[in-house]
């Protein structure tokens, strides 16, 4: 099964594999086996980094995570898989060619080793994706937000650097085979609050784009406020894809009021509906505290109950921010697994697509959790990471790599590198762990503080058991 697929359906492998071709005979069965005991449990003979964990319904589901594939096997196939991947010798018992035969059919044995991602310097910083912070203000009070932001006015970012930035990420995508350029607009503050210069810089990217021959996707986060129904409209026109920040319950909603302390629940349920009413392409994002792990189910019910929303995308809080002198906790780990498992499956029985970032990471096999951003301040700076665009913030320096200097963008590339040399290879943790590839040790923004850089992960328990439960949605159930 291709765990990089979003759809289901199920595998299942008992060894000896079923529709393999009959067992060799006579001479010919004693040399092909022996050859395959030689490849199996020989130096260098698994071809690929294996692991095997429990399924909740019984068995075990064996994971190739730098092939994106996994099988569900019954428990003696995993107990020879294991012993081959130990180097142990085989019992008699489970030496035979159809086994052999199933386990280079799987990708587990023969053929060449399969390479590890690898995090190399560049020689030029070309990104295809510039994410745009129009504003450090913001009218909320989100007493987690990573920024910080507050209604107090800030200058906002000139046309001259977006459309700089823009033109950027158009010559480099045009020389792409995929000649694809992404533009997020995000905060910092909040970027409908300009709303003229979000429209203008809109409207440039569509016409530089066709200029090109480029194409464009653009995504706009939004805390949603702002928006009207004509707003509305134009967004469906204008932008490929929304995510709207909303705690969903009225008493969770409450950590994102307006400045003032106002409720802005009542407004964002219309707001939702006015996006499912013109057909919007969006989803909701759900910032996860310490308060909310346990109510994810509930998040649902009321998303189904009250909104027509179809997506929702739940993510454990990051104690970075204004959630630290706030004294805000992020969620224990194994509460909000159990709870986003029940929310997934309330989610499939509704209709409701129910993820957060963890469980998609069989989608990812890399070195680097992101790719370092092409991320551009009010002032023309270039953050790596969104989340570092102001000076008081801890590890601004650290994600700094570049300016724009009145006419172009500037990088420093040995800042590029040195932050992109912060991967999976860093933290001696990841080293055994099976997530490594598809975590890829995670956000680093999640381990930056005034103290450093954390070589322990807030995140790895539940990383690793959304995982399993990731891969194990998609082989599907023990028959199939």
């Amino acid at each position: 099964m291709d765990v990089n697929s979003s759809g289901g359906g199920g595998t299942r492998v008992d060894l000896p594999w079923p529709a393999m071709s009959p067992p060799m005979r006579g001479a010919d069965a004693g040399q092909g086996v022996a050859e395959g005991v030689a490849r199996a449990v020989g130096e260098g003979a698994v071809n690929t980094e294996v692991s095997i964990f429990d399924a909740s319904d019984g068995g075990a589901i064996v994971h190739l995570p730098l092939k994106g594939r996994a099988f569900r096997v019954d428990d003696r196939t995993g107990r020879i898989i294991e012993k081959i991947v130990a180097g142990q010798a085989l019992p008699e018992d489970d030496v035979s060619a159809r086994v052999f035969a199933a386990l280079d059919k799987m990708g587990i044995i023969g053929g060449e080793m399969a390479p590890e991602p690898a995090t190399r310097p560049l020689q030029e910083f070309r990104p295809t994706e510039a994410t745009l912070i129009f504003t450090e203000s913001c009218n909320l009070g989100c007493t987690y937000c990573y920024a910080s932001s507050s209604p107090q006015k800030s200058p906002p970012m000139s046309e001259e650097i977006a459309r700089a930035a823009v033109d950027l990420v158009l010559q480099n995508a045009s020389e792409t085979d995929e000649n694809l350029a992404l533009i997020r607009y995000i905060g910092g503050g909040e970027p409908t609050m300009e709303w003229k210069l979000l429209q203008s810089v809109t409207e440039y990217i569509r016409s530089a784009s066709q200029a090109m021959g480029v194409r464009y996707r653009i995504r706009l986060i939004t805390n949603g406020t702002l928006l009207t129904p004509d707003r509305v409209a134009w967004i469906r026109d204008n932008i490929q894809f929304v995510t709207l920040s909303f705690d969903i319950l009225p008493e969770l909603q409450a950590q994102r009021s307006y400045a003032d302390g106002r409720s802005t629940h009542g407004k964002l349920v219309k707001v939702i509906r006015e996006l499912v009413e013109q057909g919007v392409d969006f989803h909701l994002r759900t910032t996860v505290s310490a308060q909310g792990a346990a109510r994810l189910v509930d998040m649902v019910k009321f998303v189904h109950d009250n909104t027509g929303a179809a997506s929702v995308r739940f993510e454990p809080m990051a104690e970075i921010g204004r959630s630290v002198t706030q004294g805000m906790a992020k969620p224990l780990q194994q509460e909000f697994v159990e709870s986003f498992k029940a929310a997934y499956k309330l989610g499939r029985e509704l209709g409701i697509d129910v993820t957060c970032k963890m469980f998609q990471n069989t989608l990812r096999r890399s070195s680097r959790f992101c790719n370092t951003e092409f991320s551009v301040t009010p002032e023309g700076i270039v953050s790596g990471c969104h989340r570092y665009s102001k000076e008081e913030h801890d590890g601004y320096d650290l994600f700094r790599i570049g300016r724009y200097d009145g006419s172009r963008f500037q990088f420093d590339i040995d800042r590029v590198n040195a932050l992109r040399a912060i991967d999976v290879h860093s933290f001696s943790e990841c080293t055994s762990c099976m997530a490594r590839w598809n975590c890829a040790g995670g956000c680093l923004s999640a381990r930056v503080s005034r103290q450093g850089i954390s070589q322990s992960g807030p995140l790895c328990d539940l990383t690793r058991d959304l995982l399993k439960f990731s891969i194990e949605q998609k082989v599907g159930g023990p028959h199939g």
